[in-house]
């Protein structure tokens, strides 16, 4: 029993009240001499020990028979949090902002392998020992940060462990951040921040050898700091922002912010033999050298991006140095004066008339001036030659050429979008967010068949474009000489019903339309804008229905467009466990239009395979389901939905259809 004492006791020696604490005078080695040293007779609840903290992290700690007296735990003390205290900062992994100087430490201490030279690492690192994984920054919030240390043949580095305490691991720290090590090679008790020259890692062993600082040289930053600072519970953190969006585009979404944009110019380099085009490049401008006409060269651009050089001669006194006629007869070319060649002309006599078409020269010999001064005009159509032609003053060769060769026209087709593209079509959940990728897609039009017309293409090309819908980044025309053009809308919340993007494209003047002989039908495009293009999205809630299992939670099916879909096939399973078939539809659905309900459920009858209502009517088919209220989550939001239950006598799988 106990023993009554009026006043405390003062314990002269340095030792606790309960001998059982201590194993003699120092502290157990591990629980395992506690349990062979403290008979369980002797134990008690409450009784406290003192183990020895090699065996864990080096930190001596007590444990206690809590709740019985044959499990030994850790004594940990509970401490009251304030709420307001939870967030005390925060850190940039991988940040680095110092001085370029290195430290370079020599160990000789008598380790083998570890010892030699190490040389400091840019950046901070330390060894997470419960899973002996490579981290970047302070191994404890906001304490001293450590560079890591890795010998010269890259095998081995000292890196600060979360237990407080310099470590060796194998190969080099910066190359294997967030991979695991495994378990130190060698685990050292010291625990300066930076190596001290005649310091030693353990007790007893020879001092290190110091090179070199790490406060020295130029200032070196690595990363840019995301976190800036704290008050109260608020973390304020840097925002990114873009200052060459020619160059760099930056989005984001639900799980990243995404970096994208064109490759540098680094060099250019001139192709092929001659003058080189390319002169050079200071910074990120590229230098060209500028073309000069001189003498009969002349230099044209046309709005395609087509450089035209044309030289009419070499430059020289005397470049044409004469002429052959083929053939026999008398010869067309009769000389040369300088750069002018002389040709002779060709005349008729008696009832020889020459006469020129475009670029022919007509020698007619037929008599009587050659042309026709009979019946006109032609009384039937004959080939090419339709009726009422006038034929009089016409020359044979003109009237076998409308005979033969009629004139043909072709057809045009103006410019146009033919088709936008979207990254999200058709049917979409309601308030999902998406990143909507809108695509114009623009046709020249055309000039078929070409004949004698310049261009098979109505216009010269596009010039620019211009979107429109929610979100467009960029608004109005937008430079582009490109057959399609595309924008993003980064963050879109879907809404109910349909949603649109589209847009339209500037573009430049086109040629006439000729037809085989030459002659325009279709006068030259001006420049101008086509129609506008568009696609839409529709937003819509899912249908519910137990398609899969007959307990809850129903399944959801696939989409349906709210304002059209109907005779929507269910195929529901067997009813089983006091579970009934059910659907769901939105209550949205329901009211879009207002007359949007639901007239009836048909059935499949396996048996005479035809759908019917049972109960004889489409009214009569909805009594044997009970509605009711209920709400399902779509897109983390919770939605009002309209549950029918089936209220008749269990019955196995059935395929149905909801009417509206």
């Amino acid at each position: 029993m106990a023993i009554n004492f009026g006043d405390n006791f003062n314990i002269a020696g340095p030792l606790p009240i309960d001998e059982r604490y201590f194993n003699g005078l120092v502290p157990y080695t591990g629980t395992s001499q506690v349990f062979s040293l403290i008979i369980e007779g002797e134990r008690y609840l409450g009784l406290t020990v003192l183990i020895n903290g090699l065996e864990t992290d080096y930190e001596h700690k007590e444990y206690w028979f809590k709740d019985d007296v044959t499990t030994l735990i850790e004594k940990k003390y509970a401490s009251e949090q304030v709420i307001g205290d939870f967030i005390t900062g925060a850190t940039n992994l991988g940040y680095f902002s110092g001085q370029t100087g290195i430290q370079i430490i020599n160990l000789a201490l008598g380790f083998g392998s570890y010892n030699g030279d190490y040389i400091s690492e840019y950046n901070n690192y330390y060894l997470e020992s419960s899973t002996n994984t490579i981290r970047l920054g302070a191994p404890v919030h906001d304490g001293p940060l450590r560079r890591a240390y890795v010998n010269t043949l890259n095998t081995y580095s000292w890196i600060f462990s979360d237990i407080g305490t310099w470590v060796v691991i194998n190969g080099d720290a910066a190359l294997n951040v967030d991979t695991s090590t495994g378990a130190p090679v060698f685990n050292s008790l010291y625990t300066e921040e930076t190596w001290i020259a005649g310091s030693s890692p353990i007790s007893g062993t020879t001092g290190i050898n110091v090179i070199g600082s790490l406060t020295t040289g130029t200032t070196l930053t690595l990363g840019n700091p995301i976190y800036n600072d704290k008050a109260n519970q608020d973390l304020h953190f840097r925002t990114i922002i873009n200052k060459t969006p020619e160059f760099l585009n930056i989005n984001y979404d639900g799980n990243f912010i995404n970096f994208s944009g064109v490759s540098s110019v680094i060099t250019a380099t001139n192709y092929g033999s001659g003058t080189g085009v390319y002169s050079g490049k200071t910074g990120t401008n590229l230098k060209f050298r500028t073309l000069i006409a001189s003498g009969d060269t002349t230099i044209t651009t046309k709005s395609d991006g087509k450089l035209i050089i044309y030289s009419s001669s070499d430059g020289s006194a005397n470049a044409l140095t004469g002429a052959t006629s083929i053939g026999t007869g008398i010869e067309i070319f009769s000389g040369i004066t300088d750069r002018n060649m002389h040709f002779r002309s060709i005349v008729g006599t008696g009832d020889t008339i020459v006469t020129t078409d475009g670029e022919r020269i007509i020698v007619d010999s037929s008599g009587s001036g050659g042309e026709y001064n009979l019946a006109s005009p032609s009384a039937i159509p004959v080939g090419g030659i339709p009726s009422g032609t006038v034929l009089t003053g016409k020359t044979s060769f003109e009237l076998w050429e409308e005979l033969l060769v009629p004139e043909l026209c072709g057809s045009v087709v103006e410019p146009n979008v033919t088709s936008i593209g979207l990254s999200y079509s058709g049917l979409v959940e309601i308030d999902c967010n998406i990143s909507q990728t809108v695509t114009i897609n623009f046709s020249r039009g055309s000039i078929s068949p070409q004949y004698d017309s310049i261009t098979p293409y109505r216009s010269d090309g596009a010039n620019a474009y211009c979107f429109c819908g929610t979100g467009i980044p960029l608004s109005g025309f937008q430079a582009c000489t490109a057959l399609s053009a595309s924008q993003t809308v980064p963050s879109y919340d879907v809404v109910i019903g349909t949603q649109t993007w589209g847009g339209c494209t500037r573009y430049d003047s086109g040629n006439a339309a000729l037809s085989n002989k030459g002659n325009e039908y279709c006068a030259a495009l001006s420049s101008g804008c086509t129609n506008i293009g568009s696609n839409s999205i529709v937003g819509v809630y899912p249908l519910f229905a137990t398609t899969s299992t007959i307990a809850p939670p129903l399944t959801q099916q696939a989409l349906q467009n709210m304002s059209t879909a109907n005779n929507i096939q269910v195929n529901l399973v067997t009813e089983s466990g006091g579970n009934k078939q059910k659907f769901e539809i939105p209550c949205a659905w329901l009211g879009i239009p207002t007359s949007r309900v639901l007239k009836g459920v048909c059935q499949w009858n396996t048996v005479s395979s035809a759908w019917e209502y049972p109960g004889g009517t489409c009214t009569t088919s909805l009594t044997l389901w009970t509605p009711s209220s209920a709400s399902e989550t779509v897109q983390g939001n919770s939605v009002g939905y309209c549950q029918y239950t089936y209220n008749s006598v269990d019955r196995s799988a059935v395929c149905i259809r909801l009417v509206f």
